[in-house]
């Protein structure tokens, strides 16, 4: 049962699963607008609804499987334990027999495969997603060591516009954003000090929310200097050249190579890289001329090519390479020893929502061992 964690869209995934898990509120409403609510109406709200009354009041931490409807062929009921603004925390212990409830009635199902969106993770704590999904993620492979039957993915919240609600609330509050820069940031600090407007709980809350955002932007800011200031010494050596020829017999080579000499397929190697079967032919058969760079690029490290082979494939398949700033963050990636191409999929979407290789823009999978 290996365990897969994708930033992504839970209700567009480019790879359905058999089951999903909901979390409901512990009383038989629709709750509050949010994950679980768009997943309700995805099934059939009304549907869906009556199966939930019909299991009545449900106690934090308790799961129960139901029919899916439109969504998937069944669905969990998860009643995930709610935060307390009041002492700033979840009952730990309540959330991980959330995670443990779930995967038990997925494996009563039988199912293959089910998703789960990170529980407990909604509105203002945007800031402790982290916590949220190390918790996720630590209890589930530990339900995961003796049972390698099915497939979980555990999906945490995409982009900005599942971000905008969650800004717009600070903004209401404490007129904090994450688009801020280090000077305003810095500067809202020193006025929610000198307020006298707070009382010490509420400006404490508030500073502890401004460090937060100052430590992300202070680490993606080093980050992104030390890139930066590699990225000028690669480019002074590697000048912008026109693009080579396609060379279909050399890539279809390297494909064929590897399929025989792995227990792979040409349909395994499409799926791998998020390609359809159609569109894999076509760039096989030379209908398609210059297949993607991204594509390219995903083939190659579905294929565990060495760099001296990466670099060739790609510029036979019509492409320079490494050209631009994404090239650079996956040799970056590789030499870091990350050669997985999901994980350094993901790794280029937390970089940059943009550089995506494979799947739609909701579907970056990352393989957890």
């Amino acid at each position: 049962m290996p365990l897969f964690t994708l930033t992504a869209d839970i209700l567009r995934l480019y790879r359905p699963t058999d089951a999903y898990v909901i979390p409901v509120n512990t009383l038989p409403v629709v709750g509050r607008p949010g994950i679980g609510r768009d997943m309700l109406q995805a099934a059939g709200i009304d549907d869906i609804m009556e199966q939930r009354k019909a299991i009545g009041e449900m106690r934090e931490g308790e799961a129960k499987p139901a029919d899916g409807f439109a969504l998937s062929k069944y669905v969990i009921f998860a009643a995930e334990p709610r935060w307390s603004a009041g002492s700033g925390s979840v009952n730990k212990a309540l959330l991980e027999e959330c995670y443990i409830n779930s995967l038990k009635c997925a494996e009563e199902l039988g199912v293959k495969s089910v998703a789960i969106p990170l529980l407990t993770c909604y509105g203002d704590l945007d800031l402790y997603e982290s916590v949220m999904y190390d918790i996720g993620v630590r209890t589930i492979k530990k339900v995961l060591r003796d049972n390698d039957n099915m497939d979980v993915y555990l999906i945490r919240p995409y982009g900005p516009a599942a971000r905008a609600k969650i800004d717009k609330r600070k903004v209401r509050a404490l007129h904090l954003s994450k688009d801020m820069s280090l000077k305003e940031l810095k500067g809202l600090q020193t006025e929610v000090e000198n307020s006298d407007k707070l009382n010490e709980d509420i400006k404490e809350k508030h500073l502890l929310a401004i460090d937060c955002v100052i430590g992300g932007k202070v680490k993606d800011w080093e980050q992104d200097e030390e890139m930066e200031d590699k990225w000028i010494v690669y480019r002074e050596a590697h000048p912008d050249t026109k693009d080579p020829e396609y060379n279909r017999d050399k890539v279809c080579t390297y494909i064929n190579n590897y399929v025989n000499n792995t227990e792979s397929n040409y349909a395994a190697l499409s799926e791998m890289i998020g390609c359809n079967k159609s569109t894999f032919s076509r760039i096989l058969s030379g209908q398609t001329k210059s297949p993607s760079k991204k594509t390219c690029i995903a083939l190659a490290l579905a294929m565990g090519l060495s760099k001296e082979e990466r670099i060739d494939f790609i510029r036979c398949a019509g492409h320079n390479y490494p050209t631009d700033k994404m090239d650079y963050f996956v040799e970056k990636c590789i030499l870091k020893g990350i050669t997985d191409l999901y994980e350094i999929n993901e790794k280029l979407i937390e970089k940059n929502p943009d550089w995506i290789l494979i799947g739609s823009r909701s579907d970056g999978i990352v393989r957890q061992k």
